[in-house]
């Protein structure tokens, strides 16, 4: 008798935007692992437009969006929310996804700028080469090119030292790059009959209080909807989760696993299969609630 499939995870990239493995690399893996769902999530574009089922595995169409949060005072932050579609991705949610390829260039230039005036060698053209028809390129991009060229041991200490917020040399992506607003972006995946969910919510580097207010704030604009926020996450402390756990419970949000894999150097997780089936009961209930094509707004 063949072994029942478990575990869910729910963020994840392909070769679509910054990742190492192809669609079918990725789906290979998690096949390997014995996974039960797994949500495709590439950055500002769909890569799956359509629920698949492969030998007991579902694949969950997804996104992860980019966009940007005004904190208290004043301070704009690139914040991600993921949207997942169980029963698929309307085209029109492709009209949120600009091309920024040129605005994306000149941001990615800006931090490599700063980074040769340390003495790295790093170029434009040694980190990307001649092709940058991906829609997504960036940080992590050069995190690897950093990591393979032995200038840093590893992904997390590329962005921790050179890349990330916490880093003096970090170059903020929003003074180059227009994304639509957190609230936009929220009511978008909401609108094309998605769940958002709020991602790796301790890597924005932000004060409890803010952090706070920027859950707060997401679960106004998805009030009377599905919503969740990623609280299991790879890089996360079993303390954390618990702290995430919380802040999930006390806005009234479902929880959701995530690798936020994105090859080899960062493996599939393993969540718990009921994460997801929570997510779709809670879908299906709050569009029961509401008259054909309307979406509740806390905006």
């Amino acid at each position: 008798m063949e072994k029942r499939r478990q575990g869910s995870d729910a963020h994840c990239h392909t070769t679509n935007s910054d990742g190492k493995y192809t669609v079918q690399e990725v789906i290979r893996e998690a096949q390997r692992q014995g996974l039960r769902y797994l949500a495709i999530t590439d950055h500002n574009t769909v890569t799956v437009r359509e629920p698949i089922l492969v030998d007991g595995l579902t694949i969950i169409p997804g996104v992860e969006c980019d966009c940007c949060y005004v904190t208290e005072d004043e301070v704009r932050h690139d914040i991600h929310v993921i949207g997942l579609f169980f029963r698929g991705v309307p085209e029109a949610l492709d009209e949120m996804f600009q091309d920024f390829t040129k605005e994306r260039k000149a941001y990615v230039t800006a931090i490599l700028k700063k980074l040769q005036v340390l003495g790295l060698n790093l170029s434009f053209g040694k980190v990307f080469g001649r092709d940058i028809s991906k829609k997504h390129f960036g940080r992590m991009t050069i995190a690897k090119y950093m990591v393979d060229k032995g200038l840093a041991d590893s992904i997390e200490e590329a962005f921790t030292q050179y890349l990330g917020v916490e880093s003096k040399y970090y170059v903020n992506l929003l003074e180059y790059i227009p994304y639509p607003s957190f609230e936009q972006c929220c009511m978008a995946i909401l609108e094309n009959a998605g769940i958002p969910v709020l991602c790796h919510p301790l890597l924005y580097r932000l004060s409890e209080q803010e952090l706070d207010r920027l859950v707060g704030r997401f679960r106004e604009i998805t009030e009377g909807n599905a919503a969740a926020m990623e609280v299991y996450y790879g890089k996360y402390s079993s303390r954390e989760q618990e702290y995430l756990e919380k802040l999930a419970e006390k806005n009234g949000l479902l929880k959701s696993a995530g690798s936020d894999s994105h090859g080899p150097e960062t493996p599939l997780c393993r969540g718990d299969d009921t994460l997801v089936e929570k997510m779709v009961m809670e879908w299906e209930r709050s569009k029961a609630l509401l008259p054909a094509g309307a979406v509740k707004s806390g905006i």
